[in-house]
């Protein structure tokens, strides 16, 4: 599933902090149509498309999270 960050919120936060459930793993980070090469430090922009997967559940959760 892929998120846009839209939310002022998670601007500047590094994917180590999310803080996401255990079964769900950040495969990619897309910013400005360029993908990004990332590690627990990359901090997420606003506009950056991060492709998630995990279970069905998860991922309903961090829809919400992050009002998709």
């Amino acid at each position: 599933q892929d998120i846009e960050i839209r939310d002022r919120g998670f601007h500047g936060i590094a994917l180590r902090d999310l803080s996401l459930p255990n079964d769900v793993l950040i495969l990619s980070v897309q910013r400005k149509g360029h993908m990004v090469v990332t590690h627990g430090y990359t901090r997420l922009r606003l506009g950056d498309i991060v492709t998630i997967v995990g279970s069905a559940e998860s991922l309903e959760e961090l829809a919400l999270k992050f009002e998709v």
